[in-house]
């Protein structure tokens, strides 16, 4: 009974966000789970990361005003607004789905967020992984594009601080395979009941 209960609630209060982000606008809390679908599980779609744990992650990083934040998979863009909060030098989000971007940048622009930059791009092919300091992934991806990518941060780590933040950490165990990365978090999100795992280059 209690399970239900919180089941109920949880769908309750989803629908009353998504009401509330409707009236003002914006477009975040609802899935999209259409690449999921088409693809075959290589590309996961779109799920929103609840503030609470974002607040718990950001709580753990040390940032200094010259970091630069990348969402690898941003969807539509929760991640970059709750990241520009913060005092990044640059922000940026890339996803493979044009339509996700284009609602991202809708969210951006009625948020009046001009330091945040949108690319619609395939994170495999993506050229300037090297920028970046702080990169977030809310499990994008399946298992052979996940390892793509985390090789491509690798190629550009050249002796630099880099931290990798993932939630829902499903193919961790090929970021730590690499010997490259030594785990300095594990946080639970209790709302979803997954784990978020957040990595500095050793």
């Amino acid at each position: 009974m209690k399970r239900l209960y919180v089941r109920y609630s949880r769908y309750l209060y989803f629908i009353i966000v998504c009401f509330v982000e409707r009236i003002q606008g914006l477009d975040f809390t609802m899935r999209d789970q259409r690449l999921l679908k088409e693809t075959n599980n290589k590309l996961h779609g779109y799920a929103i990361t609840p503030k609470k744990h974002l607040d718990e992650i950001f709580s753990c990083l040390s940032l200094e005003e010259t970091d630069k934040f990348i969402d690898i998979g941003c969807g539509k863009g929760y991640v970059l607004w709750y990241a520009s909060k913060y005092s990044f030098s640059e922000i940026m989000g890339i996803d493979i789905d044009e339509r996700l971007i284009r609602i991202a940048h809708k969210n951006m622009e009625r948020l009046k967020l001009h330091n945040v930059r949108l690319l619609c791009e395939d994170a495999t092919k993506f050229s300037s992984y090297a920028t970046y300091g702080v990169y977030y992934l809310a499990n994008p991806f399946g298992a052979e594009i996940t390892r793509q990518v985390i090789d491509c941060i690798i190629q550009t780590m050249d002796g630099r601080k880099i931290v990798i933040i993932y939630y829902n950490p499903t193919y961790a165990d090929y970021i730590e395979s690499t010997k490259k990365f030594a785990l300095k978090h594990r946080l639970h999100c209790k709302t979803k009941d997954y784990f978020t795992n957040i990595y500095e280059n050793v």
